[in-house]
């Protein structure tokens, strides 16, 4: 499986871009004319050119294809895309969602504590740092749903969430 390091190895020709950003070979054409989506490698092999896309300008074909869906002129697409290239080279985008995602994460010392908060499902007891109701994942643990599965359904929970709710669970009954 490819990761986020692995996508400048991604290339593929017109064709495939095409079929993949969902227009014909020639829109692909003509965004290029127009300055909208370019080709990362161009080469000539004898009279024919030929442009090959990276998954960077996959996305971006993607990201006009449905701007001009939702019927924004070609001057307002044409300055988007301009800012988002200046911003990619003003700025390390990577760094920013990186840092972005490790403020999300939910804090370690919330793991396996249970609290009320006003405003959040009615103040009913929620898993500490979430959303996720004790008595939904009690339901789960009450049908019988293997650990795995809740973790699925609920990927922000932590095994010391499922003990406490187990716990809980025991109390109860």
């Amino acid at each position: 499986m490819l990761g986020m390091d692995d996508d400048v190895l991604i290339g593929v020709p017109r064709s495939t871009a095409s079929r993949v950003i969902g227009v014909p070979e020639r829109r692909l054409r003509d965004w290029n004319t127009a300055g909208l989506v370019y080709p990362s490698h161009e080469a000539r092999v004898g009279r024919s050119l030929i442009w090959t896309y990276s998954l960077e300008d996959l996305v971006q074909g993607r990201v006009v294809r449905e701007l001009e869906d939702r019927g924004i002129h070609v001057r307002v697409i044409r300055r988007i895309v301009e800012s988002v290239r200046m911003l990619q080279q003003v700025l390390d985008l990577d760094v920013i969602r990186s840092e972005a995602r490790a403020r999300l994460a939910r804090p370690a010392e919330s793991y396996g504590r249970i609290e009320r908060r006003t405003g959040v499902h009615g103040s009913r007891p929620v898993f500490a740092g979430t959303r996720i109701p004790v008595d939904t994942v009690r339901a789960y643990i009450e049908r019988e749903i293997p650990d795995d599965e809740i973790f699925e359904a609920f990927p922000v929970l932590a095994v010391e969430d499922l003990e406490i709710a187990r716990q809980h669970l025991a109390a109860a009954g």
